[in-house]
Order: structure tokens, then sequence, then C-alpha cells
């Protein structure tokens, strides 16, 4: 069975300074340890943080944000301790479901992976490499920043003056730009979403794509169906079922439906499917169901 745990707790941050270097070894022993590290509940970013431990104005306010643009001048690493979940037997992921933006990745004092999008989550396979039951892990992330990234940007000859240099980088437009009244703008660095330990079976469905196709007259629709598995073996079966509004199962298979990565389905008259559906939440049915619409 699949489990997912949300890391949300157990959270530590502290600056360093841009150009120093980080003794993974070193931040893995002391993470959490001292009063440079402020303790904080995820997600959350930088400003965040430091604004529930008073140590910036609020910089929605007024002119504070011109107070707060050092956070975005240097860099910040992200500490938390987490003890590995009983029956870890199958493989180990790590979610990065929100990533802002410029970072790198260290579990147990190794690199697992950099991260340099913002708009995507990322997914680093850790398999093996979690600490044994019930003991702890240490994961890290230095986020580099965001400033210093766009003033490094060396841009083709033609765009000189003509692009702003921030759109080189895979980061929200709105941290650039002063149309929520902010001047200087604010950006922003840090975790925007949750940190997930992923443990599924071997065997499991990683992403599920429908595209619908309705025939002129919708008299008959198909469902293309794409579905991304993983650790699929010659004996895994794909078992599946289309269900209407109702609850009812009105096709179902298996695997050998399978065609390029699909699987398509066909459906006669969906269009009485929608009719039903919606003379029954209006309560305009031809005989009762039960006593009960839905």
């Amino acid at each position: 069975m699949r489990r997912q745990h949300i890391l949300s707790d157990n959270w530590f941050i502290r600056q360093i300074e841009h150009d120093q270097p980080l003794d993974v070894g070193e931040w893995t022993r002391l993470a959490g340890r001292g009063p440079e590290w402020l303790p904080a509940h995820m997600p959350a970013q930088v400003h965040d943080v430091l604004l529930a431990h008073d140590r910036i104005p609020d910089p929605r306010v007024g002119h504070n944000a011109a107070a707060c643009v050092w956070v975005a001048q240097t860099d910040w690493v992200y500490a938390c301790r987490f003890a590995t979940p009983e029956e870890v037997e199958g493989p180990a992921l790590l979610r990065f479901r929100g990533v802002d933006m410029l970072c790198t990745a260290y579990l147990n004092g190794e690199q697992v992976g950099a991260f340099g999008n913002q708009f995507r989550e990322w997914v680093v396979d850790v398999t093996g490499r979690l600490a044994p039951t019930g003991q702890p892990n240490v994961l890290l992330l230095r986020f580099r920043s965001p400033l210093r990234a766009v003033e490094a940007v060396r841009q083709p000859a033609g765009h000189v003056g003509v692009v702003p240099k921030f759109k080189y980088v895979r980061k929200s437009l709105q941290d650039f730009g002063s149309y929520l009244g902010v001047r200087p703008h604010l950006a922003k660095v840090g975790l925007f979403d949750d940190v997930v330990l992923d443990l599924p079976d071997w065997t499991r469905l990683d992403d599920v794509w429908v595209r619908i196709d309705l025939e002129p007259g919708h008299e008959r629709a198909t469902l293309w169906v794409q579905v991304e598995t993983q650790g699929t073996g010659p004996e895994s079966v794909l078992r599946w079922s289309l269900v209407d509004p109702l609850g009812q199962v009105v096709a179902r298979g298996e695997g050998d439906h399978l065609s390029g990565g699909y699987v398509r389905v066909g459906l006669d008259d969906p269009q009485h499917l929608a009719k039903t559906r919606t003379r029954r939440t209006l309560g305009l049915v031809d005989e009762p169901v039960d006593g009960t619409f839905v």
C-alpha cells in the first residue's frame, strides 16, 4: 500500500553567505542546533519565517519591502530532521511540490538533487539512502539568491536592453515587478508547497491523462487514457473501470487494451448519461430511485 508522509515539522532555516561553501557533513551534523537556526513549520518561504520570528517588518505594509531586499540577496539553508517509517521495503521518493527556485538538496550528507524551476514538481529517488527504521534522517536544502542569479545572466547581444534579465529564470515574474505596489520588488525564496516522503509499491501508477473525442451528434465518445506506470513486470496487469456520474460502472477492462501507451474506451450515447444525471439532479425522474436524488 502506498504511504505518503508530509514533512511539515522539525524544520529550521538559517542564512549563509552567497559565496560560502557548504560543508555538507558539518551542516548535516549541526542542523537545527544553535541559535542561528530558526524553527519553522513547512511549507514556508524565508520571508514568512523571518516575519514569524520578528526578524523583518511585514514587507507587504507601506515601504517595508525596501528593508527586506537583503533577504533575496543572500543564500539560505533549510534543514529537516525526520525518522524513517517502519516497513520501507519498496521504493522511497522525495517529492518537492513547490521549490522557489535555485535549490540543491542533500540527504544524510549526499547530494540527491538540484532544482531550477519554480513551476514544476521535483521527484528524487532516495531508495536505499534512508537511515534504518526509526533512525533520524537529515534533509538539507540550499537556496541560492535569485537576485544574484539574475545579475549573472549573460544575454545574447540582440536581447540586451530589450529582454529583461529576470525572464531568463524559471521564477514568478511578479517577484520582479511592482504591479502589487511593492517598490522595490519582493523576490521570494524557499518552499511554497509540501515536501513529501512517498513510499509507493514496487508497481505503481505515476500519472493518468485523459482525452475525449466526441463524434458529430454526440452519439459516441472515445476516451483515450494515457497511463504512466513504474516498476511493472511481466506479471503486472492494469485493470480499469469507467464510472458514470451516478456511480454505475459503464465499462471495464484490463491491460490487454493497451495500445501505444493508451487505454482506448468507447462509450455509446454519452449524451444520454449526461441527461440522466441532469434529470436526477433536478428530481425529474421517470421512476423513483430509492427515494433519493443525487
